[in-house]
């Protein structure tokens, strides 16, 4: 048999669930319709993904720019130095680049494809890139089948038929 105590968290779980239900319509109704999320005006037009009108955007603008790139360079930094055993540099062989802002992860066996999720409120499938990539990694512990090359190396087409860079064994 169920203690009071028991029933009341029991309805204060359903409350809560009821309530997020609730806030994610209210967000899915706002951005179908284009407005911001805090206060029901237009959304920016210079930067509507970022689900803001100008004057709330301008408002956060310092908090966003200032904690993003230092935790995903910072992400960038780990992820990047566990996969080359020391300091970031582009596993091509004979390629010296090992500027951070040049280099990107590369799926060695060419499955990027692979690594998707669903959205949270689209339901659409997403690949993971960029830093959501880097997160993925790093959750799931530094898993094999990835390495670090730099933008050329590794750009669209870089790679060719034979899965590697043109340059593969020549200094550049």
């Amino acid at each position: 048999m169920q203690s009071t105590s028991d029933y009341g968290t029991i309805q204060k779980m359903n409350s809560k669930s009821k309530n997020l239900a609730a806030a994610k319509a209210r967000f899915l109704a706002r951005r179908s319709m284009k407005l911001c999320y805090r206060c029901d005006s237009p959304l920016w037009s210079e930067l509507p993904k970022s689900g803001l009108c100008e004057k709330h955007y301008e408002m956060l603008k310092d908090q966003i720019n200032a904690t993003q790139p230092a935790k995903s360079l910072a992400l960038r930094i780990r992820v990047m130095t566990h996969y080359c055993g020391g300091p970031p540099f582009c596993q091509c062989l004979g390629c010296r680049t090992a500027y951070i802002g040049f280099l990107q992860m590369d799926h060695v066996a060419g499955d990027g494809a692979t690594h998707t999720y669903t959205g949270k409120f689209s339901g659409k499938t997403i690949k993971y890139t960029g830093t959501a990539l880097l997160k993925w990694i790093e959750k799931n512990n530094y898993p094999e089948g990835f390495q670090v090359l730099c933008a050329n190396c590794n750009g669209p087409g870089g790679k060719g038929v034979k899965k590697q860079c043109p340059m593969h064994g020549q200094l550049h």
